[in-house]
C-alpha cells in the first residue's frame, strides 16, 4: 500500500519512477502555471520531465503567469482544456 503521507511527486529525483504514475495507462492532461506555488517546488523543467517520464500518455501545458488558483486565467485555462478534449474526442 502506497504510503499517502510521504511526497508523491518525487520531482528532485528525476531518474526514479513512481510505480503508481507509471501504472496510469489512460491518457492525462496536466494543466499548471508556470507561477504555481504548489506544484513548482523545482524548477518547471525537471517537473515537465518527471510526469512526461512517468506517465505513458501525458500532455502538459503550463499556462503563462497562472498561479495555483488560475487567479485572472480562466480563461485561458478554459481554452486549453476545451482544445485538448477536443482533439482527443
Amino acid at each position: 500500500m502506497y504510503d499517502c503521507t510521504c511526497d508523491f511527486f518525487r520531482y528532485r529525483e528525476k531518474e526514479k519512477k513512481n510505480p503508481i504514475l507509471n501504472n496510469i495507462k489512460i491518457p492525462v492532461f496536466i494543466p499548471f502555471g508556470d507561477k504555481d506555488e504548489c506544484v513548482l517546488t523545482q524548477p518547471i523543467e525537471d517537473v515537465i520531465y518527471y510526469l512526461q517520464s512517468n506517465l505513458q500518455n501525458c500532455e502538459v501545458k503550463v499556462i503563462k503567469d497562472a498561479d495555483h488558483s488560475y487567479t485572472g486565467k480562466y480563461d485561458e485555462l478554459e481554452k486549453v482544456i476545451d482544445k485538448y478534449l477536443k482533439e482527443h474526442e
